[in-house]
């Protein structure tokens, strides 16, 4: 992997010890097969006999920590971030969810004082001061203590006018069209975006598009939009409170960090580490090497050099695991597409395939360099070629026309154009039309077939429950008739 690239002084590999074992790959359907095969996977390696502190798991982006820390709590497994914080710990995530937890419970003074003035817009600690001297006079909380002030500010009505937005929204429109809300009105996303090369506020973006993948799991489960919010917030409170993840922290200078914890980092923090087991995650083309490398020769022999760095981290047993589709990155086109199918990082067609253990030859046949893209990925793209893809790309995009016949994937509707007024120009489908076996299209989820339709209730015949396996997820989801909206694609 690494002889290959260019900007590396030339070195021999040696080693004292015993010849190791074999390599171990696995393809998961998407993020959360991947995270829950190497959550079994540790299981199994600590009931027989393996210490959990032996065990790390790399990744390229904080934003794939979120999949792997709920496929172990899933498995009662303690894990600690090395060197960060949980996924719904994280600054940027605790934002967005204020502005839910306040605007489903107006009474949450908590969650107002957080989002008031995030991203700063004018409301500081003596507008605050205003507004909490008035919840004091007439006993309200903070949040109805502002509406009570509307007019004193410019920059009160304008908050108060994202945030009536967003309410007016939560009663009809799916989760994750509240959540893309949030983080479109009240400037959160915009802020970050103005400042794309600082490296943190990259990671906060990935972070808040995985908040959203999140969201699309989660949308119309419940029998109403706002119930799925409310027991979208009932799981962020539930994991936020879980006390089996533990920090690497410190508190009066002790390590609280139990003993015995697997350990989770980005490839950034591994240099410098070995560990006997480690599980490389994400290796994707668009994962590692990241998306937005591809434009520099330097920087892809940087994300060349992070692989290998992860590789040698293992002492003696290493697994390689990718998924078939991520529902993060979507701005990275084809490279970062989420539910449209997901490349084999480049990284991993330099592996000869007697790397791999038997169990793994026919995943290194299609994992490694023996596939039939294999001629793709024959060098690192050049600049110019870069250009010449992204060109290539959005001249195709430009010249697309969604008809009504197309098999769309989740990240099509939502990346590529379907809007509610394309969407409104599918016929809906009548609750009598659904029987097992209907083809049937959402506007998030995309095309899928009927499997069964149940809890009919004759009074109210739209809270029948549809179950629909669609093809853009590995699960089946259970929606609720009236909220569904689902369209009938035509043949």
């Amino acid at each position: 992997v690494i002889a290959k690239n260019s900007e590396r002084r030339a070195k021999t590999l040696w080693t004292d010890g015993e010849r190791g074992s074999h390599l171990r790959g696995y393809v998961g359907m998407d993020e959360n097969d991947e995270a829950h095969f190497i959550a079994r996977e540790i299981d199994s390696l600590h009931r027989n006999g393996r210490k959990l502190a032996e065990i790390a798991v790399f990744y390229r982006t904080n934003a794939q920590s979120r999949a792997l820390e709920d496929a172990l709590m899933a498995q009662a497994i303690p894990y600690r971030i090395y060197g960060g914080l949980k996924f719904y710990d994280r600054k940027e995530i605790k934002d967005i969810l204020a502005y839910l937890k306040m605007l489903v419970n107006e009474k949450d003074d908590q969650s107002f004082q957080r989002c008031i003035n995030t991203p700063p817009r004018g409301l500081g600690p003596k507008s605050v001061e205003v507004i909490r001297q008035k919840a004091g006079e007439q006993h309200l909380s903070l949040f109805e203590a502002a509406k009570e002030l509307r007019g004193s500010s410019r920059a009160l009505d304008r908050f108060l006018e994202i945030t009536d937005s967003i309410a007016k929204m939560i009663p009809t429109e799916s989760l994750y069209d509240v959540i893309s809300a949030v983080i479109d009105l009240s400037g959160y996303a915009a802020k970050l975006k103005k400042m794309e090369k600082d490296v943190t506020a990259l990671s906060r973006l990935e972070n808040l598009d995985e908040l959203k993948n999140i969201a699309t799991t989660m949308s119309f489960v419940a029998d109403s939009p706002t119930a799925d919010l409310q027991q979208f917030l009932d799981k962020v409170s539930l994991t936020s409170s879980e006390e089996l993840p533990k920090e690497e922290a410190q508190e009066d200078g002790e390590d609280v960090t139990p003993p015995d914890t697997v350990s989770l980092m980005t490839l950034h923090l591994a240099k410098g580490l070995e560990f006997p087991i480690v599980f490389l995650t994400g290796l994707e083309d668009g994962t590692l090497p990241h998306y937005r490398s591809l434009e520099s020769q330097f920087e892809l022999s940087e994300e060349r050099r992070l692989c290998y760095v992860g590789m040698t981290r293992a002492m003696e047993h290493l697994y390689l695991s990718r998924a078939e589709r991520r529902g993060m990155f979507s701005a990275g086109g084809n490279f970062g597409s989420s539910y449209s199918g997901r490349k084999p990082s480049r990284f991993v067609f330099d592996i000869p395939i007697e790397s791999f253990d038997q169990d793994s030859q026919h995943f290194a046949s299609e994992f490694g360099g023996y596939g039939a893209l294999h001629y793709e990925y024959r060098d690192e793209l050049t600049f110019e070629e870069v250009q010449a893809r992204k060109a290539k790309r959005k001249k195709e995009k430009n010249g697309r026309r969604l008809q009504p016949a197309t098999v769309l994937s989740a990240d099509t509707l939502e990346k590529e154009g379907l809007s509610k007024e394309d969407f409104s120009k599918f016929t809906l489908a009548k609750l009598k039309d659904l029987e097992s076996g209907t083809r049937v299209l959402h506007r998030i989820f995309g095309e899928g077939t009927v499997e069964d339709i149940t809890d009919i209730d004759e009074q109210d015949p739209n809270r029948t429950k549809i179950t629909v396996k669609f093809d853009a997820f590995e699960l089946p989801k259970k929606l609720v008739y009236r909220h569904a909206n689902l369209a009938l694609p035509t043949t």
